[in-house]
């Protein structure tokens, strides 16, 4: 298994004077633990998660999510809750995670890994040992006038390679996880141009 860098993360004191600035369980996951995941070894993400080694993976994965969060409180959720479904996008394998409804604004409704290898460039000597992978979140928002049926607010985002956060503006107008997909693929699309 794969380390977890703490580095980055705020908030690692476990008394209550500190307990403020610790990140949330859902943002954890989502925003921290899965894009560096993502970042450092994505071939182990896309793989564990279609194999056996699946639950232990994941219980290791929110013990550390767990280590780092309990001193703010308990989580509303457990990873459990959390769905992984291996899928594509265009011709790029992708790993959506569906979360527990959100309770804070930028929590993730949903994410999705994209590994920028094409499916079936299985040569050993075409596969890079470590390959792009792109992480997209669907965000929760403030409400947004442009979805008045949903009843809240989203946010397409992005987590880059050294951990950046960019926000594409607002989400899809209905929710759900093919929109979700729909609006990553148009965003790794090639824009075309007028001839």
């Amino acid at each position: 298994m794969t380390s977890i860098d703490t580095e980055d993360v705020k908030g690692e004191a476990a008394d209550d004077e500190q307990a403020h600035t610790t990140p949330r369980h859902h943002y954890m996951l989502a925003h921290i633990v899965l894009p560096q995941l993502c970042r450092e070894n994505p071939y182990l993400l896309f793989n564990v998660i279609i194999s056996p080694e699946k639950e232990e993976f994941l219980a290791h994965t929110w013990k550390y999510v767990r280590t780092m969060c309990d001193p703010a409180g308990e989580p509303s959720f457990s990873i459990e809750d959390v769905r992984f479904v291996p899928t594509r996008i265009g011709d790029f394998p992708a790993l959506v995670a569906l979360f527990p409804r959100p309770e804070a604004i930028t929590d993730a409704l949903m994410a999705v890994a994209v590994l920028m290898v094409p499916l079936g460039s299985g040569e050993p000597s075409h596969i890079e040992e470590n390959p792009e992978c792109r992480y997209f979140t669907l965000e929760f928002a403030l409400p947004n006038p442009e979805q008045p049926d949903e009843g809240l607010g989203t946010m397409l985002c992005e987590w880059g390679k050294e951990g950046t956060h960019v926000n594409y503006g607002p989400g899809p107008d209905k929710i759900s996880p093919q929109t979700f997909l729909d609006a990553v693929e148009k965003l790794l699309s090639p824009i075309e141009q007028p001839a």
